[in-house]
């Protein structure tokens, strides 16, 4: 399904109060770019690679309108906002 058809999707449930966030998962950077051209992303989560520390810094997103979070099956997700 096209990025377009999907956040316009997403967005009209938002304003219709269905949903209260929309969030994206797996997106490398184009992809956030290209679907924020439709509507706004509330969150983005990237996996991290099992190796990484659980200290490392990641990137600030950027669109000041949404987070980031990172999510690794070895360390609980945690929400940022």
């Amino acid at each position: 399904m096209p990025i377009e058809e999907t956040m316009s999707a997403l967005t009209e449930l938002q304003n219709e109060g269905k949903i209260g966030a929309i969030g994206v998962s797996n997106f490398n950077g184009a992809q956030i770019e290209e679907a924020q051209q439709y509507g706004r992303i509330d969150s983005s989560s990237r996996p991290t690679r099992s190796f990484s520390s659980p200290t490392s810094k990641m990137a600030p997103s950027k669109s000041a309108k949404s987070t980031a979070s990172a999510l690794s099956p070895t360390l609980p997700s945690r929400r940022v906002w």
